[in-house]
């Protein structure tokens, strides 16, 4: 096998040959990498990106790495090898190592991948990943489905009814006044928030129907900000309430509020969004007792991480 490396500027030069190769190999939603675009829209993200080729010099498999820069961090995106051959083990070992060298040759430290359980090929690259010295898995996320008209649970519908209590106000978030962006500008800086969580994240994807703060007393409390997630669905996966206003009425607040601008519009499907290591353990909990038991379809997300200074 021959395994070719791809670096950023290869990634802008594909040929529409290769790129329709490439394609076959990928998930669609990855076909941004073809063009050298971080899916999630990062922009100080490198694409990287490793082609294995076979006796004849076809195509058997491809795996693509984002680079984030800042944080010497690596998110392994596709790891992919054809069958037959996928069933020779040293061959998707070999592929792998080839990605990670490139890698420590940038100076990253650590590379990880995120997968669904339940994925065809989990059991298979979960050997090679303990083989070429990787981390036992974790459940990184939870990820319920809803269909909006069939969402009406008892709590929603009696909180609806009550007023917001004195001093608190809700807002549009684009509404975010200029002095209230700097704080949390500083604040992202000093990491006072996990960056999935952070309003600066994934930004330009930020759905303006239903995102929304609160303030207590003019100051900011709290926000529940949502992405589209396709034309039929949004996601809702940041919430961050600040400490001193941490209690189950701001994410009632936050959560029904929200949910009834989507209610409102023609959005018929919505996904909440759990990262199990950096959301906070009250909307975990929140989300646990309050929409699980109502969702349709829940996925389960595990990462796998790897230190490549090891």
């Amino acid at each position: 096998m021959k395994i070719i490396l791809l670096s950023p500027n290869d990634f802008l030069h594909l040929s529409t040959q290769q790129k329709s190769q490439y394609q076959l190999l990928i998930k669609e939603e990855l076909w941004c990498c073809l063009e050298g675009k971080d899916p999630w829209g990062i922009t100080n993200a490198e694409i990287h990106g490793a082609v294995a080729l076979g006796a004849n010099e076809e195509l058997i498999g491809l795996a693509i790495v984002s680079f984030r820069m800042n944080m010497r961090w690596a998110k392994l995106l596709s790891f992919y090898i054809l069958p037959p051959f996928a069933e020779d083990d040293n061959k998707l070992l070999e592929l792998l190592s080839a990605i990670e060298q490139k890698l420590r040759s940038l100076n990253c430290n650590t590379i990880s991948y995120i997968y669904t359980s339940g994925d065809s090929t989990d059991g298979q690259m979960q050997r090679i990943y303990a083989q070429a010295g990787w981390n036992p898995p974790f459940q990184h996320m939870a990820r319920l489905f809803f269909y909006t008209a069939d969402f009406h649970p008892i709590w929603l519908e009696e909180y609806r009814k009550l007023p917001l209590e004195k001093g608190y106000q809700l807002f549009p978030w684009r509404f975010l006044r200029t002095p209230e962006r700097e704080m949390l500008v500083r604040q992202h800086e000093e990491n006072a928030f996990p960056a999935s969580i952070s309003p600066f994240f994934e930004e330009s994807r930020i759905e303006p129907l239903n995102s929304i703060g609160i303030r207590y007393n003019k100051k900011l409390a709290g926000w529940l900000i949502t992405y589209r997630a396709d034309a039929e669905t949004i996601s809702y996966s940041s919430v961050f309430v600040y400490p001193e206003f941490r209690n189950s009425y701001i994410l009632l607040a936050l959560g029904s509020h929200s949910l009834e601008l989507q209610q409102q519009s023609n959005m018929p499907k919505f996904i909440v969004e759990i990262n199990l290591q950096q959301s906070d353990h009250g909307w975990i909990a929140f989300v646990k007792k309050r929409f699980l038991p109502h969702a349709y379809k829940v996925e389960r997300l595990y990462e796998i991480i790897h230190n490549l200074s090891d």
